[in-house]
């Protein structure tokens, strides 16, 4: 056995060999006594021997040595909640003095990013430094890390004849979404743009494959719980209860020039395109439907609102970076 190895590191079991088996050959029923975590070593101090039930030597007990398992010199520190989205700061130490660099984070089903955390519970987040004094140390963080998905309590809310919809744009910050012009103030006026596969808080496949399968009936996406991406339906709800497609005025903010009958509240936030180009803050927005192109798989159905006053059903490639409104299940 070794004499000393670091908190958390794996340690291979001590070879145990008997008189009467042959050169290689391990007897059975063994019991370890005293013996660390072989996988995952905690600190502390072991004295270990080993037994065996059967074979030659059934009954013997053999004293292997003692090993030191060694406080790791890498340490982390994690937040155990936060919101998909926003950034968190986890911290790491070697020898008590802070890594910023170097660092490769892994974590069940997978470690997030700190800069934009995705929904989830990660339950076995780990840290491994690539330099310095620690180099090829891992340490094991403590947790769970909660990190929930938007809240509708952040958000202002309409009901609309029987059916109560989001009154702002969704601004959820989840990786894949963007703000008009990479501008964060926009964010704020107009909430995030996202291409529909995040909308829809599907894999990157969707992007130009078919997915209809998988779009069920009230689909949350990235929607806050209770809510979802309307669907084609719901949107003609609401244009034929607020007048038809030529009553996208009653829609409209009073800051966008339009009346606001029903506190909809719509902005002229513009779209972004695939290229990283933006266009048309000022003069139209967009959001998304659920319901995907049925002969050309690379777009989805959405509905905008432009400075003609006008709401009407229009397509956009999925890979286009348009506004979403949730509407309550």
């Amino acid at each position: 056995m070794p004499e000393s190895v670091y908190e958390g590191a794996s340690i291979t079991k001590p070879e145990v060999h008997c008189s009467g088996n042959g050169p290689g050959e391990t007897p059975g029923g063994l019991t370890w006594t005293g013996a660390p975590n072989w996988s995952k070593s905690v600190e502390g101090t072991y004295n270990v021997s080993v037994s065996t039930s059967t074979g030659n030597c059934s009954g013997q007990t053999a004293s292997c040595g003692t090993v030191t398992v060694l406080k790791n010199p890498l340490t982390c520190t994690i937040p155990t909640s936060g919101k998909g989205g926003e950034p968190m700061t986890p911290t790491v130490s070697c020898n008590g003095t802070a890594v910023s660099s170097g660092l490769t984070w892994r974590g069940t089903p997978s470690a997030p990013n700190w800069n934009v955390p995705m929904e989830g519970t990660y339950t076995d987040i780990s840290v491994s430094a690539g330099s310095g004094e620690c180099s090829g140390r891992t340490a094991t963080c403590k947790g769970p890390l909660i990190v929930t998905g938007a809240s509708i309590e952040d958000y202002k809310t309409v009901t609309i004849g029987t059916q109560t919809w989001m009154a702002e744009n969704l601004n959820y910050n989840v990786s894949g979404s963007k703000c008009y012009d990479n501008k964060e103030a926009n964010c704020t006026t107009y909430g995030r743009l996202y291409d529909w596969e995040t909308a829809m808080n599907f894999p990157y496949i969707c992007t130009n494959g078919a997915c209809v399968a998988q779009i069920s009936a009230k689909h949350r996406g990235i929607c806050p719980s209770g809510w979802h991406i309307p669907s084609d339906a719901e949107w003609a709800t609401l244009i034929d209860f607020v007048g038809g497609s030529s009553a996208g005025n009653k829609l409209k903010a009073t800051s966008a020039s339009g009346t606001d009958d029903y506190g909809f509240a719509a902005l002229l936030g513009g779209y972004g395109n695939s290229s990283g180009t933006f266009n048309g803050a000022g003069s139209r927005s967009y959001w998304w439907s659920s319901r995907e192109g049925e002969n050309d798989k690379s777009i989805a159905y959405c509905y905008g609102i432009g400075s003609d006053n006008n709401i009407s059903n229009n397509s956009r490639t999925k890979e286009g970076f348009i506004n979403v409104r949730c509407i309550k299940d």
